[in-house]
This record gives C-alpha cells, sequence and structure tokens, in this order.
C-alpha cells in the first residue's frame, strides 16, 4: 500500500497502491468498518494491465458495475442489479450472491457498422424475461432504432427445442425503407441473445468472487503493520476549529430553514389576504386556507398537464395528416421530396415523444409535489396550532 487517507464527514477509507500488484488494484475505496463484500467498494485498476480492460468496479449488496475502456467489442459498461435474497439458478453463485433482476450493457460506437445496425444498449430483465436492444443515433437524427424480445415461455427448458413465434419481438425502425430482418435471422439473433445473457449472469458470480478474493487479501495485509507507508487522517485537532466548523454548520441550516419558511409564506400570504384576513386566527380559518393553497397547486398543474398534453395532441394531427399527404402524392414525389417528408416525420415524431415523456413525468411530479405541499402547510407555524 502506499496511503490510506480516511474522510471524516463521510467515513470513507480510500487507500491507494503502488504500481504492480498481481491484481492491477492502484486504489480502493469503502466506508469504514465495513470491509466485508456485503458492503460499498469501489476498486479501480492500473489501465491497460487486466486483459478485460477492465478499469473501474463499484460493487453493493444490491449492484455490480463494471467500466471498460478500450475493448475490441466496444463494450464500455456492465451493470447488473440484484434483488432480495432468494433462489439463485447460477452454479458459480456463492452463498452471499442474490439473484439477478437485471442486466445493462452498453458499447461505443463502432464506425464500421452502420448506426440502424450498431447496438448502443442490451438490456436483459430477468422478472419480465424481456431483452431490449437501443441502436445508436445516426447523424442528424434525435434517436436511433429500438428492438425488444421476449424470451419463450420454456427457455429454462434445456430439454424443449425453441419455437420462433412473431408474438415474441417487436422493433422500431428509423428507416422506414429499410429491409425487415427475416424470421430466421430474428430467431437467431434472440438465442444468440439468451446465450449472453447465460455468460453474463456466471460471469457476474466469478466477478463477485473476484471482489471477494480482493478484500480477503486486503483483510490480510491490513494485519501487517509493514504494508503501510503512509496514513492521513481528516481529523480536527483544535477544538476551536471544530466548534467553529459546527456553528458554520448550524447557521447555513438556520438560514435554509428561513429561506424555505420565506418561500412559503410568499406563497400564503395572498390566500390569507384574498379571504379578508390578517391572520389566522382559528381551524376553520386555516383548513381554509390550506384547502385554497392546495387546491390552487391542483390547478396549476392541471393547467400544466393540459398545455403539454395539446401540444402532444397537435403534433399527433400533423403526423396523421401528413401521413395521409404522403400517401395520396408519393407516386408524384421525387428522392429529396421523400427524404424531407422522412426528415419533417422523424422531427415531428421526437417531438410527440418528448411531450409524452413529459406528461408522464409530470404526472408523477405532481403527487410528489401535492404531498410535499400538504406536508409543509401542517407543519407551518401559522397553521399548525389550529389544524390539530
Amino acid at each position: 500500500m502506499d496511503s490510506r487517507f480516511f474522510h471524516n464527514d463521510t467515513r470513507t477509507v480510500v487507500e491507494t497502491f503502488k504500481s504492480g500488484r498481481d491484481d492491477c488494484v492502484i486504489e480502493h475505496r469503502y466506508h469504514a468498518y465495513h470491509l466485508s463484500a456485503e458492503h460499498w467498494h469501489v476498486i479501480e485498476y492500473e489501465p491497460g494491465k487486466r486483459v478485460d480492460e477492465l478499469y473501474k468496479r463499484e460493487a453493493d449488496k444490491t449492484f455490480l458495475k463494471n467500466y471498460y475502456k478500450d475493448r475490441p467489442d466496444k463494450n464500455r459498461f456492465t451493470g447488473f442489479t440484484f434483488g432480495p435474497k432468494g433462489n439463485i439458478t447460477e452454479k458459480l453463485a456463492l452463498p452471499t450472491s442474490r439473484p439477478i433482476e437485471e442486466i445493462l450493457q452498453e458499447f461505443d460506437r463502432n464506425p464500421e457498422v452502420p448506426a440502424d445496425d450498431d447496438i448502443a444498449t442490451v438490456t436483459f430483465s430477468t422478472w419480465s424475461d424481456e431483452i431490449s436492444l437501443q441502436y445508436h443515433t445516426p447523424e442528424n437524427r434525435f434517436f436511433g432504432s429500438t428492438r425488444d424480445f421476449i424470451k419463450p415461455s420454456n427457455w429454462w427448458d434445456e430439454t424443449q427445442v425453441m419455437q420462433w413465434s412473431p408474438e415474441l419481438h417487436s422493433n422500431f425502425e428509423l428507416d422506414q425503407f429499410a429491409k425487415p430482418k427475416s424470421e430466421l435471422q430474428l430467431y437467431q439473433m434472440l438465442m444468440s441473445l439468451m446465450d449472453t445473457e447465460v455468460q453474463l449472469r456466471n460471469n457476474c458470480r466469478l466477478m463477485e468472487k473476484d471482489v471477494g478474493k480482493f478484500l480477503q487479501i486486503r483483510s490480510k495485509e491490513n494485519s501487517k503493520d509493514d504494508q503501510l507507508v503512509k496514513s492521513f487522517l481528516q481529523a480536527d485537532e483544535d477544538e476551536v476549529i471544530r466548534s467553529a466548523r459546527l456553528k458554520e454548520k448550524a447557521q447555513r441550516r438556520a438560514a435554509a430553514i428561513l429561506k424555505k419558511s420565506d418561500d412559503l409564506k410568499d406563497y400564503l400570504e395572498p390566500i390569507i389576504c384574498s379571504l379578508g384576513l390578517e391572520k389566522v386566527s382559528n381551524k376553520k380559518q386555516a383548513t381554509r386556507v390550506k384547502d385554497d393553497c392546495l387546491l390552487a397547486l391542483k390547478e396549476r398543474l392541471i393547467t400544466q398537464a393540459g398545455y403539454i398534453k395539446d401540444h402532444f395532441e397537435m403534433e399527433r394531427n400533423i403526423l396523421e395528416k401528413t401521413q395521409l399527404w404522403y400517401r395520396d402524392n408519393f407516386p408524384t414525389m421525387s428522392t429529396q421530396d421523400v427524404q424531407d417528408f422522412r426528415d419533417f416525420m422523424l422531427k415531428h415524431m421526437f417531438t410527440a415523444h418528448i411531450l409524452e415523456q413529459r406528461l408522464a413525468n409530470l404526472k408523477v411530479y405532481a403527487v410528489a409535489r401535492y404531498q410535499e405541499l400538504f406536508d409543509t402547510l401542517r407543519q407551518d407555524p401559522r397553521l399548525e396550532p389550529f389544524l390539530f
């Protein structure tokens, strides 16, 4: 080991190592007093020293993330998400292993392959038996093609022959004139992806063993005092400095609370004034002020949602009318006209997609914002004495 740094605020230990270790590790981060594999660890490796081009690994009981650089297969990230402890199907699993719920792979752009055939991300969802592919975005485009597979119901039975069905596949082609893949090609692609998933599952368990082996070595090394060259402890030696820092932190916290109170005051006062009140003095008034505040927020959120929905409907109408126009005029259109039509459609499809996402996000945000305001009003010093 070259050095160990202990961050007192975050309780994080950062260990650095000299070049030349057998495991190629140059840095290790973890939470103090939690060196077991069940807890958070970040391990960094010497760039270009490992055969798999791994330069960083982050592990926790709920995930395992691997970062790569300059791999021939363009793979830059492979992540595993774990669920609660339960049945494990992989033979290489450890006693502490958890079921794999999702596997995500990300790939860099390969300029030798057309963007519509160059996979950007692959997601293996084990709980839904789905495999989703996102292709890279071509130049002068806003998004790329997508492809989704559903594994056959008997995919786990090695004695059975997998039967292909059109219901197992769906896709969105950015190039509407691209030649669709045959059922044989899709079947072979699905089989290849399923084999890849099995290999990734086994690799995940090997990675867990790799992390566990490294932590065992570190535990033994920590027992040897001569391994440590330097040790730094981030602590306050002067009690005066410590007190000053705590006082400053308390002042910042108080300022934040006052600011939040001022923001709420600006929001409450118009409601209170509209009722002809100087201040709230009974339960009936407090309830009326609270209800009016919540109603005002609800109306504002509904207005915002309506605005987004109107724009979405407008974009959808434009797409429908343009498609009808294209169907009627296609025989007389030039190549440039067709290209202009495709660009126009992609632009408005992207806009409609963004608006649809914004509307979905607003629905989630609205519930959280309403609950937040409800809780804040209940705790406001001007209303709290009368609401309970």
